[in-house]
């Protein structure tokens, strides 16, 4: 832990255990924790260790345990990626474009089409961009193609491992389809991912 701080509301869990970091992640430790955790301003949770140290974790058979490596694994690559992505973008964006203040609207170009994204950027451009030239749309339009669209790509099959995920976590928790209906119906505000179809 070199070089890094922990303050005294987080917790070091010595272990590598892929189906405990996907357990204390999902959406149902999230409503069980929004029911058993102190609650602070902002709708954030105070973590207290008398109070963790009593959040049941099911133990999964050896096949679960070894799809939720693999998922977690999956899932952490694609956000590393994003991460890169992210940093790459805002470098191109300060040196092709001029724009040193990422606004809203790039914040997830992610989820932009390729010309939503090109209007974005030229509305944070200085002086909002005044006229692109059909070269400068086409490089837009390039870098989108280039570094969002695949990360874009990504990120929708990591909704689909998350959702597997957390069926996976629910299984190990023996919720029955009921529960799991219920616990999306009674889900507490910023539940981790979105409810099922």
């Amino acid at each position: 832990m070199e070089g890094r701080y922990l303050n005294d509301k987080g917790f070091l869990i010595p272990t590598a255990d892929a189906f405990l970091l996907a357990a204390l992640n999902s959406p149902l430790l999230w409503w069980f924790n929004w029911r058993h955790l102190a609650h602070l301003k902002d709708e954030a949770l105070t973590p207290q260790g008398y109070r963790v140290e009593t959040i049941p974790v099911a133990r999964p058979d050896a096949a679960t345990a070894e799809r939720a490596a693999a998922l977690t694994a999956a899932l952490a690559a694609t956000a590393r990626e994003t991460h890169a992505a992210r940093r790459l973008l805002a470098g191109w964006y300060r040196a092709e474009w001029g724009v040193t203040r990422i606004p809203r609207a790039l914040d997830n170009p992610f989820a932009l089409a390729p010309d939503r994204f090109v209007a974005a950027l030229k509305s944070a451009m200085p002086r909002g961009g005044g006229t692109l030239s059909a070269a400068a749309v086409t490089a837009i339009a390039r870098e989108h193609a280039a570094t969002i669209a695949p990360i874009a790509a990504k990120q929708a099959v990591a909704t689909r491992q998350e959702a597997e995920l957390s069926a996976l976590v629910n299984a190990a928790y023996g919720l029955t389809p009921e529960e799991e209906a219920l616990m999306w119906a009674t889900a507490p505000p910023r539940m981790p991912i979105p409810p099922p179809n």
